[in-house]
C-alpha cells in the first residue's frame, strides 16, 4: 500500500493547539511503523503545511520545523518522500476543481485527489473528511 500524508495530519502534530493534535502524534507514529505502508507527501501538500501553520501560530519556526520535519537538512534522515505533482497531475486537479464546485475542498486537496485518482498512491493519511467519496481515507 502507498499513501499520501496530507497537511491535516502534518499541521495537526506541529500545532499544540490544533484540536487533533495528540492524533496527529499517534498517525506519524503508526507511519514510522510502517503500519500504513509507503508513504510520501507533496510539494503542494508541504506548500500548504506551512501557509496554515504561519496563519494559525504565526510562528515561523513552527513552520521551519515542519519543513525540516518533511525534507531534513540531512538526507539520509528522511523517511518520509517529497513528491513532486507534476504537470499532468496539476492539470487533472485544476479540471476537477474547476467542475467541482465543492467549496469544502482545496486546490491543494484536490491535487491529492487527482495523484491518488492517478494510481500514484492508495489512499490519503488525513482527518479531512471531504476527501471521503473521492478517494479511500485513512485517519
Amino acid at each position: 500500500m502507498t499513501a499520501v500524508v496530507d497537511t491535516s495530519v502534518i499541521v495537526g502534530a506541529f500545532n499544540e493547539r490544533d484540536a487533533m493534535h495528540v492524533r496527529a502524534l499517534q498517525m506519524l507514529a503508526e507511519i514510522r511503523e510502517g503500519r500504513h505502508g509507503e508513504v510520501f507527501t507533496t510539494d503542494f501538500i508541504l506548500d500548504e503545511v506551512v501557509t496554515v501553520l504561519l496563519s494559525r501560530t504565526g510562528r515561523h519556526e513552527i513552520a521551519v520545523q515542519a519543513v525540516d520535519f518533511v525534507v531534513p537538512s540531512e538526507p539520509e534522515e528522511a523517511w518520509l518522500v517529497l513528491e513532486p505533482i507534476g504537470e499532468e497531475t496539476f492539470f487533472q486537479a485544476l479540471d476537477a476543481f474547476r467542475r467541482s464546485g465543492r467549496r469544502e475542498l482545496s486546490f491543494t486537496d484536490w491535487t491529492t485527489v487527482a495523484f491518488v485518482r492517478d494510481g500514484r498512491a492508495d489512499a490519503v493519511i488525513s482527518f479531512d473528511e471531504d476527501f471521503d467519496g473521492l478517494v479511500t481515507r485513512i485517519g
